[in-house]
This record gives structure tokens, C-alpha cells and sequence, in this order.
């Protein structure tokens, strides 16, 4: 490990760090104990211990309130944690709520009632029921009846009955119990660890599991789980071994002198470390903890490598790689280790804000001055609900409106068009950062005429001109790949003064989020007996199943649809198109279930969605017959909460209505998330997967894990860059174009219901990795030979996926690096296209009139210097 180190930075071990905070607390260097803590929580910001010291030290500054939020917190995530409030009894005003309820909590958890302190009402009740054991039955009870009376009953009180009623109730009543506290108390530990080690015995194994690792992200060093079944638990390797930070902070005179290092040994001691610090040693601190933040990432995820990746749908073995692919291969396997890891370590130590994004003028203009500030004041509810459900601040940034950015210190946009949007996301982040925030989730609200798409250039040879994207958007550099952080978009309708879809959709958001995040509590704002509670468990258990989820694909590409929805879905229930047809559609089928996958055509000038027949089927079976028509779908009180599309310009929406794009018209009946590509895409006819269909794969594979939708396609994108540079070395044109045309529409913050454990820690990227392009270019002379038969065995090969093939268009192209890759500059590390293996594509195209539409093919053969194909895509 030693030689993995930083030369002149000392290490310093968990036990070793918290001896340094207790003296810090002892000599009262409260501000070199809180600057102490922050690096350290940079670092394992679920470490509980050190967040209690943290707190200690707000309050031995006089910062009283701000440690008492966190003290809050704290008992919210172990509410047996007895020294968090003990520290609350002792800064809170007396016989203040907060005083009384932390006296309450000692005293159900143990320690001596106090004889001159009163205990909160609720204290008699829930110690009576805890004393009553394994005897306390479920309803009935003149202790419960009086407990859950109380309209504000902490979580203590709830864990303190839930851990007695557990071992007395049966398993599946056992199992409601936890999954409904568990919605209830997302962040609270041994709720969740109940919970999955109940899933495990279940069965539920890769949802116990996920469910673990995020209570592991939460209690870092165990205390909660440790407590509940010892140190030898069965499930001690989700946890991290030793903990420690390269440390680097002067130490003030009044604690080295009683520190007796432990330092964990490394190349060099540097001198100087145990100096007394002068005057400028705060800013001092902070800069340096700033310059040491990316390298103290890094050994912490090095610590954290997951040890049980998932195994990506794999390809063929390139036979030999350059040092620079061998590198940003590296590159990319580390970025996909810490975001599979990401609810272990924050990579970018600040605090996330959800940050809701528009255009104040682009708002009037479109829809009017009075309906913009109704607008205005839904996003604002919105903000309320998603703040209070994830305990994220929430920002409602209009970056032309001075109202605005003033408070934030910047300046307003002087131009409405897509790059000075995205320099103002760029100004946004630099001013939270000053506040220790950053953007961890961002909501564009409105069309193009509001915040426009960026115009991207087309990196393939085909129909589109430009791509739209809202990649920028997540970035502040010029990857615009792979994002820095989530982004959706509600979008509403281009071109008309009628906000109705986009006002409906806010307001969907809103109750989902209310629903997510709301108490037991009645409408009255009292608490429900539980005999109501138990009744509805009742008929939950014996009513309530979601349908199968439901995924709809052309027959020419059920092989590979299989494969994409196998995460999700079972392959019973991906219908296929034709025979299925849109008109004799069961329409319930698709709107009922919580996801739904297409993988149909698309076309630019319509709002259908077609099938294409296999040509090893009969011929009597129509060739393209329309699958999905806007008009089919209604509002009829159920919607899929997340929809993936692989159509081509599935997510097209460019001055059409919701009767003329299926995007729009899923948002309008209350999908939540809408997932689609704005230009052509591309994929796979069978395994291995590429282009869409892997990104589709990936995407349900994280979205099942319990990422929101906006992760999953983050990491999505993240891991298809990964897996296509280990198979080939480099993103060819269609592989550019999935990352960039892929878009989400709605919340990136929506979750499934069902399935996985909630995550809801952000992470963002310290800077975004080096990818390696490749373009192509028409040969239009003898420069490359080509293989004539191997020209007839690539048209062979699309006869069946490009109807006509006798008179398709066929273009010959070179492939060659990019002269830079993303996040470099030209020249740097460029290559030659010498230095290309002798790989040539053969683009074979072909426009068929079909009924009023034209349906454009494209199938690209990407063909090696042995003259074999390794690899076929074609256009959705």
C-alpha cells in the first residue's frame, strides 16, 4: 500500500483520528476539531461518531442551532445513538421540545428518569410497551392507543414498539411492518437492516443487498449494526475494513502537545504537521483540505473497490490495446467502481441541491406573465415536497431574472441561447460551492422555446443534421458524454400559449413526492390508529399487486429486446409487433405496469410507433405495421411511471403537441420519466448488445439496483462508454450518438415503488474521464481496398433488417481517431490514423415508402483488418 501513497502526506487510522478529535475537544480548538471533522466526512461522510464530534464542535463555537440540526439528523439514522442525545439534553434550552425529547429517549433507552425534569408525554406510553416485551400484541392496547395518539412521536418510540413487536408478530406481517417504517424512515439503519436481512431469508437477495450497502453508507463504521447483532454479524464484508484519510492540517500547539501519533506509515513524514497553526489558519485549512480533497477521494474508493461488479452483457475481445485505450479503460472501470459505490463515498464532498432550472423570460414568452407565476409557484411546491422527502435544499434558478441570481452573486445571461444557459449552471456551481453545496440533480422546466436543447453536431453519416441534447446541461466542461450530474426535463408544448401539460406534470411530481415522503398522519394532522394502519396492511397483502411490467418491440429485434428487458421483465410479456398491432391492443396492458420498455420504429414527421415484420415469418403479416398510436392513450387514472423507448426520435418532440409524440402524451397521463432518443438510434439484431440496446440494458439494471431514473441513466451512459472501449478501443459515431441523443424527460429524482433500496446520497464526478473517439469518412477513391465479398456478406447479413437491399445506397467509410478526445486538448495524446487498426465500415442505407411515411434504414458493418465483421448496428 505504501507505494501507492502521496510522498509527504501522513495517514492517519479511525481510532487514531477520533483520540485527535477528543483532544481537540478538550483543549477547545473547536475550529481546527471542525475543520478536522469536515475532512474526514469528505472522505466517509456516513461516519457517525465523527459527525457527533462535528456537532459538539458547532456547539463549542455557540453554534447551538446548527448543531442541534445535525444532532436531529443524527438520531433520525440511529435512534438508539444515546451519546447523540445526551449531547442534545446539554445544549438544548431547557424544557424545550428538543430537551424533553431527548431526556424522553435516554430514558426509554436506558438511563435514570431525571426526577426534576419532565419526560414528553408520549415517554410513559412508549416505555410501558417496551417493557411489555414480546407479550405486546398488535391493536388493543391502552399503552399503544395513547402512544400513537401523539401527532409528533419520534422515531425512537417508533423503533423502541417496532423492535419489541418484530420477534411477536408473524413473518409476512413482520415484513409489511418494516417495508412500511422503511418508507416512512428511509435513512433510519436498523429499520433497513431489519428489513433486509428479512428480504435475504426471503430470498430477496440482490435487494437485501442493496439495501445493506446503503445502510452501510450511512453508518460507515458500524456502530447500529454492531449493536443490533455483534461484531461477528453475517454480514460484517459489506462493511469497510480499517478507515483512514491522508491528513495534512496543522495541528494547534495545545493538541499536539498531549497527541501522541499513531500515523500510519507512509514514504515521508512531513515536517511541520504538528506546527502551531498562525493566524490565517483557517483559510489555511480550508485550501489545503480543498487541494488534498480529489487524492483523499481516490484512497477512499480505492479501499472500496466493489468485489462484486455486475457482468456486462460482453463482446468480442479486442486482441490487442494501446497504452492510451489500456489507460482510459482504467479510467472508466474506476468511474464505474465509484458510482456502483457511490452511496459508500460522495466523490465531490459537498452537499447536493436540487436545483430547479428555467428561463423567466422564455416563461412569459411562451406562456404569459400570470401563468408564469403560476408556474412559478408550483415549482416552488415541487422544490417544498422533494425537499422535505430527500432533506435536499431545493433552488429555483432563473439565471435572467435578477431577482434571481443576485443573491447568489452573479450575473444574468444576456443571451437566452443554449451556451451562456449552460456558463450560468457553470456560475451556479461555483456560488454554492462557496456554501459547501454543489448541483446534485437538475430539473429543466420547459420546451426548446424556453431553455433550448444544444444543437450538437452528428458524429454519423445519416438523416440528421444536428443532434438536441441536454447533456451540456450536466457538465461544466466540454465532455458532454457522460454528465457530471442527472438531468430531466419537463418540457410541456413547443409553440403554444397553453400550459396545461406542463403545469399537469408539475403537479404530478408534486403528489409524488408528497406521497413518498408523508407521515402516518391523517388529514386533520393526527395520527392514525393502528387499527386502520393493520386493515390497510390487510388488503395490501391480499389485493394490491402491480402487473407484470410490459415491454413492446418489433419481431425483427425480439432476440435482442429479450435481452434488454431480462432485467426487468420476463419475456412472456414483451409483445410483439406484428402480429400485435395497434389495433388489437389491450392499451391497460402498457398503461398499468410501473415500467414500460419499446423498442418499435420511430419516425421524425410522425407521432406512431411501428413494428417491422421478421422476414422468416409469413408473408401474409403486414411489413410495418403501426404498433402504437398517441391517440390510443388515455387518462384513465394509470400511467407507467418510467418508459424506455428506443424508437428513432422517440424523444422528437420539436413543435409537436401530445397527440403527435408518444413522449409527450406518456408525460400528459402521468408517467413520470420518459427516457428516448431526439435523432436516429441505433442497435443490436442479437447479442452482444450495442448502442441503445445496451444502454437500455444498463439503465434497468441501475434502476433496478434502486437508483432514481436520473442516476440510472447517468451511470448507464458511464458504463456503455466503459464496455464499448474495452471491446473496440475507442466510441464509434453510433456509440457517440446513443450517449448524446438519449434524453430524460421528467424528475431525475423518481424511483421505482417496488424493488431495491432507496438511495438517496448524490455523487458527482471530481473531473470527467478522457474518452477516445473515432470518426468515419467516406472513401471515395482506391485509397482502401475492399473486399468485394465482403461487401456481399455485410448485405447478406442486413437483408433481412433493410428490405430492397438490391437497391440500397452503400458507402464505403475509413475509420480513424478523433484528433482529440473528449477533455483533452488537440493534439495531446492524438493519433494518427496510421495508428488505427485496419478497421473500415460499410454503411448500407435505404429509404422505404410506406403508406404517407417514409421509413429511413441504416445498417453500418464495422469490418477488421482480417476482413471479418465485428460488429452490426442498425437504425430503430
Amino acid at each position: 500500500m505504501n507505494s501507492e501513497m502521496k510522498e509527504g502526506i501522513e495517514f492517519l487510522h479511525r481510532s487514531t483520528f477520533l483520540y485527535l478529535s477528543r483532544l481537540a475537544l478538550q483543549t477547545e480548538a473547536y475550529q481546527f476539531g471542525r475543520q478536522a471533522c469536515l475532512h474526514w466526512l469528505s472522505v466517509y461522510p456516513g461516519d457517525l461518531e465523527v459527525r457527533h464530534f462535528y456537532s459538539k464542535m458547532l456547539a463549542g463555537e455557540g453554534k447551538t442551532e446548527q448543531a442541534l440540526s445535525l444532532l436531529g439528523k443524527l438520531v433520525l439514522v440511529d435512534p438508539e445513538f444515546v451519546e447523540a442525545y445526551r449531547e442534545i439534553a446539554r445544549i438544548a434550552p431547557p424544557n424545550s421540545p428538543e430537551h424533553q425529547n431527548a431526556i424522553s429517549a435516554l430514558y426509554l433507552l436506558g438511563d435514570e428518569r431525571p426526577s426534576h425534569l419532565p419526560l414528553a408525554e408520549w415517554a410513559l406510553p412508549a416505555y410501558s410497551l417496551m417493557r411489555a416485551g414480546e407479550g405486546a400484541k398488535l391493536g388493543g392496547d391502552e399503552a399503544q392507543k395513547a402512544l400513537f395518539s401523539h401527532t409528533e412521536l419520534p422515531l425512537v418510540a417508533v423503533w423502541m414498539y417496532l423492535k419489541t413487536l418484530l420477534p411477536a408478530v408473524p413473518q409476512e406481517t413482520a415484513l409489511t411492518l418494516l417495508e412500511y417504517y422503511h418508507q416512512q424512515y428511509e435513512d433510519c439503519v436498523p429499520i433497513g437492516l431489519y428489513l433486509a436481512d428479512l428480504w435475504m431469508k426471503k430470498g430477496k437477495e440482490e435487494d437485501a443487498i442493496a439495501l445493506l450497502h446503503y445502510c452501510a453508507s450511512l453508518d460507515v463504521a458500524g456502530q447500529t449494526v454492531k449493536r443490533l447483532w455483534g461484531d461477528e454479524h453475517p454480514y460484517r464484508n459489506l462493511w469497510l475494513g480499517d478507515l483512514f484519510i491522508p491528513f495534512d492540517l496543522p495541528v494547534p500547539a495545545q493538541v499536539a502537545v498531549r497527541f501522541r501519533g499513531n500515523w500510519l506509515e507512509s514514504g515521508s513524514c512531513q515536517s511541520g504537521v504538528l506546527d502551531e497553526p498562525q493566524s490565517d489558519s483557517v483559510e489555511t485549512i480550508e485550501s489545503r483540505s480543498e487541494g488534498s480533497q480529489e487524492y483523499m477521494s481516490e484512497m477512499a474508493n480505492r479501499s472500496m473497490e466493489d468485489k462484486t461488479p455486475k457482468d456486462p452483457i460482453q463482446g468480442r475481445e479486442p486482441a490487442s490495446k494501446d497504452q492510451e485505450v489500456q489507460e482510459i479503460e482504467r479510467e472508466l472501470d474506476r468511474v464505474a467502481r465509484r458510482l456502483k459505490k457511490s452511496t459508500l463515498t460522495r466523490l465531490d464532498g459537498r452537499y447536493p441541491v436540487y436545483v430547479i432550472f428555467s428561463s423567466w423570460q422564455g416563461l412569459e414568452e411562451q406562456y404569459g406573465v400570470q401563468t408564469t407565476k403560476i408556474i412559478d409557484l408550483e415549482l416552488h411546491r415541487l422544490g417544498e415536497a422533494i425537499q422535505k422527502r430527500t432533506g435536499w435544499r431545493f433552488l429555483i434558478f432563473y439565471p435572467d431574472l435578477v431577482a434571481s441570481v443576485k443573491p447568489l452573486g452573479i450575473e444574468t445571461v444576456k443571451n437566452r441561447d443554449p451556451w451562456s444557459l449552460k456558463l450560468s449552471l457553470h456560475d451556479l456551481d461555483q456560488a454554492l460551492s462557496k456554501k459547501g453545496e454543489m448541483i446534485g440533480a437538475l430539473l429543466i422546466v420547459g420546451g426548446a422555446g424556453v431553455v433550448p436543447f444544444h444543437a450538437l453536431p452528428n458524429p454519423t453519416d445519416d438523416y440528421d443534421q444536428v443532434i438536441y441534447s441536454d447533456n451540456p446541461y450536466g457538465t461544466l466542461d466540454s465532455n458532454y458524454f457522460i454528465t457530471e450530474w442527472p438531468v430531466g426535463r419537463l418540457p410541456g408544448v413547443d409553440s403554444s400559449a397553453d400550459a396545461g401539460l406542463l403545469i399537469d406534470s408539475i403537479r404530478h411530481l408534486v403528489l409524488y413526492h408528497q406521497r413518498g415522503g408523508k407521515n402516518w398522519i391523517n388529514s386533520n394532522g393526527q395520527a392514525t390508529s393502528l387499527f386502520k394502519f393493520w386493515n390497510v396492511i390487510l388488503q395490501f397483502l391480499g389485493a394490491h399487486r402491480n402487473p407484470p411490467n410490459v415491454g413492446y418491440s418489433a419481431a425483427v429485434w425480439r432476440r435482442s429486446s429479450v435481452a434488454v428487458f431480462r432485467p426487468v421483465g420476463s419475456p412472456h410479456n414483451l409483445l410483439i409487433s406484428p402480429p400485435q398491432d395497434a389495433a388489437s391492443l389491450n392499451v391497460d396492458r402498457l398503461l398499468k405496469p410501473e415500467l414500460a420498455y419499446y423498442n418499435l420504429h420511430g419516425l421524425e414527421d410522425s407521432g406512431e410507433w411501428y413494428g417491422q415484420r421478421d422476414p422468416v415469418e409469413s408473408e401474409t403479416l403486414v411489413d410495418y405495421p403501426v404498433a402504437l398510436s398517441p391517440a390510443l392513450i388515455k387518462r384513465n387514472g394509470h400511467a407507467p411511471r418510467v418508459v424506455f423507448s428506443e424508437a428513432c426520435y422517440g424523444g422528437h418532440i420539436f413543435g409537436k403537441t401530445e397527440d403527435q409524440a408518444m413522449a409527450l402524451k406518456f408525460l400528459s397521463v402521468g408517467t413520470m420519466a420518459v427516457i428516448a432518443s431526439t435523432a436516429i438510434s441505433y442497435g443490436s439484431v442479437n447479442t452482444p448488445l450495442i448502442a441503445a440496446d445496451l444502454l437500455g440494458n444498463y439503465f434497468w439494471q441501475e434502476l433496478r439496483s434502486g437508483r432514481s431514473v436520473g442516476e440510472a441513466l447517468m451511470l448507464a451512459k458511464i458504463e456503455l462508454a466503459r464496455e464499448m472501449n474495452r471491446r473496440q478501443g475507442y466510441l464509434d459515431p453510433e456509440d457517440q450518438k446513443t450517449l448524446l441523443s438519449f434524453v430524460l424527460y421528467g424528475d431525475p429524482l423518481v424511483r421505482l415503488q417496488s424493488g431495491g433500496a432507496r438511495r438517496k446520497t448524490a455523487f458527482r464526478l471530481k473531473k470527467s474521464p478522457v474518452i477516445r473517439t473515432a470518426g468515419e469518412t467516406e472513401v471515395r477513391d482506391a485509397s482502401l481496398s475492399v473486399n468485394e465479398q465482403v461487401v456481399a456478406q455485410v448485405k447478406q447479413m442486413v437483408r433481412e433488417y433493410l428490405p430492397g437491399i438490391e437497391s440500397a445506397e452503400v458507402k464505403i467509410l475509413s475509420c480513424a481517431p478523433s484528433e482529440k478526445t473528449s477533455s483533452q486538448k488537440a493534439g495531446k495524446n492524438a493519433q494518427t490514423e496510421a495508428e488505427m487498426p485496419g478497421k473500415y465500415v460499410i454503411a448500407v442505407s435505404k429509404e422505404v415508402p410506406y403508406a404517407r411515411s417514409v421509413h429511413r434504414h441504416y445498417a453500418k458493418a464495422t469490418i477488421d483488418s482480417q476482413g471479418k465483421v465485428v460488429k452490426l448496428v442498425v437504425s430503430r
